[in-house]
């Protein structure tokens, strides 16, 4: 179940929030150009999917190995 975080969250780009929301999540920003996320609980990186129009997909913001689930 996703708490009402996560929720907002899926809504939101990270690139437009602050480094404590982005730590809330487990995640931080690397690289803002190329949208860069690194898991801070494992160190994964990795580029979240976009839509033709580039919007982040749903749940954008979760570590591939599902560390910040």
């Amino acid at each position: 179940m996703q708490s009402l975080d996560h929720t907002v969250t899926d809504k939101q780009d990270v690139r437009h929030m602050t480094n404590v929301q982005m730590a809330r999540l487990g995640v931080r920003l690397l690289e803002a150009e190329d949208l860069v996320l690194q898991c801070i609980v494992c160190g994964e990186t990795w580029i979240p999917d976009t839509d033709s129009t580039g919007k982040l997909a749903f749940n954008y913001w979760r570590c591939p190995r599902r560390c910040n689930e």
